[in-house]
Order: structure tokens, then C-alpha cells, then sequence
């Protein structure tokens, strides 16, 4: 373990213990990687063992849900090279749902953009806000069931998720969601590795959204869906 990483330690178990009563040493063993990016690289504080996490999660008792928000995920590698390659985003407002360690969060906000970060697990959370802190980027945080909109604020230029379409049930939420906190002229930017779920929302949004994907260069399968509300015809 390096300096950092035991300093990190330290501050993640305080914020753990903090919101939801406990920091079990899974939880807190925070590994430090570098993620390489368009425009440069940025810090990324993950649980340095996924299923380490999982088995403690389990034993915290039943109804526990599986914490989907410890692993770095393909997609939301591929959904933050996507943002970092878009360029300036100063002057825009970008949210970020169902974000677990928050990287493309973090690429939104080092380009200039106002962001919220947010996620069901409070764990999730702090490590999305340790990492907004760790690339010296300014952003808020909130634990949020993204199923709704409530406190997630006016709308929002740019709406993004990595990996979020992995039920039906989500393609449906999302599909609500969209229409309720996209701006006028906003977009909504996806990284999918291939989901059923992603496949039913695309299906279910094309007569109001216009809809591009692009591979992502990186490592793993991943799509990037960019969609953009379709002009209303007028007669």
C-alpha cells in the first residue's frame, strides 16, 4: 500500500462510518490507479477487491444489495475517454446517474462543466466525491435513487450513465427519466457493453430521440450511445 492510498484509507472509513454507521475494512481498502485519458490522465480510487467487498456486503446481513458500485467498470472507463475527448463543456450542466466511483463525472468537471454525481449507494458516494477531490475538480455528490427525479435539480444539458441498462426495468426508468431532466436541446451520452436493457431503451426512445454510437478505442466492448432529442415537426 503507498502513502496515498493509506491516507486515502483513512479518510474513506470516516466517510463510510459516517453515512451509513460502519467501515468494513473491505470497503475502505482503497487502491489508487492512474486512468489514462484524452487530455490527460486522472486519478481513480476504486475497492481493491470487488469480490472482497461483495462477500462483507453479504454478511452485513440479508437484503443487502450486491455493490455493483465497487468495480471500475469497462463502461464507465469508456463513457469518461468519450467526455474527456469532447473538448470544453464550460457553461454546461451535467448529471451523472447510477455513477459508482464517478470517473466520467470527474472528465465532465475537469472540462469546465457544473457536475452532480449521483447513486443509490451512499458508498458509492464517497468514493465518487474522493475522486472529484483527488483530481482537484469541483463537483457535488448525492445519493439518489435515479428512478426518480426528485432532488436532482433543474434540467440538465448532459445526462450521463455507464452501464445503467442491465434490466428491462431500468430501460423503462430511464426512458421516464430522460423526458423529465434533459434540457431542451440536451443530450444523453451511454456506455454499454452490450446490455439487453440498453437495446430495449434505444428501441423505446427513437421516435423522440435521435440516437449515434461509436465503439469505444479501449479495451472491452463498449458503445457509446450520444442521443439528442429529435426537432418536433411542426405543421
Amino acid at each position: 500500500m503507498t502513502d496515498a492510498e493509506a491516507v486515502l484509507r483513512v479518510s474513506v472509513a470516516e466517510q463510510l462510518a459516517r453515512v451509513r454507521g460502519d467501515a468494513p475494512a473491505a470497503l475502505a481498502d482503497v487502491v489508487l490507479q492512474r486512468v489514462e485519458l484524452p487530455g490527460g490522465p486522472l486519478l481513480r480510487a476504486r475497492p481493491r477487491s470487488f469480490d472482497a467487498v461483495r462477500e462483507a456486503e453479504a454478511l452485513a446481513g440479508a437484503g443487502r444489495p450486491t455493490p455493483y458500485w465497487a468495480s471500475a467498470w469497462p463502461s464507465g472507463t469508456a463513457l469518461a475517454r468519450a467526455v474527456a475527448r469532447a473538448g470544453s463543456l464550460t457553461g454546461r450542466r451535467v448529471l451523472e446517474v447510477g455513477c459508482g466511483l464517478g470517473l466520467p463525472a470527474v472528465a465532465a468537471a475537469r472540462a469546465g462543466a457544473e457536475v452532480l454525481a449521483t447513486d443509490a449507494a451512499v458508498e458509492a458516494i464517497v468514493y465518487a466525491a474522493h475522486n472529484l477531490a483527488l483530481n482537484d475538480c469541483r463537483g457535488e455528490v448525492a445519493a439518489t435513487d435515479w428512478a426518480r427525479a426528485d432532488g436532482l435539480g433543474d434540467p440538465w444539458d448532459l445526462l450521463l450513465g455507464a452501464d445503467v441498462l442491465y434490466t428491462f426495468a431500468q430501460a423503462g426508468t430511464l426512458h421516464a427519466l430522460v423526458d423529465r431532466v434533459v434540457a431542451p436541446g440536451g443530450e444523453l451520452w451511454l456506455g454499454d457493453p452490450g446490455r439487453a436493457g440498453c437495446t430495449a431503451f434505444l428501441r423505446a426512445v427513437k421516435a423522440q430521440w435521435l440516437a449515434t454510437a461509436s465503439g469505444d478505442p479501449g479495451p472491452g466492448k463498449v458503445t457509446i450511445h450520444r442521443l439528442r432529442r429529435r426537432p418536433r415537426r411542426t405543421r
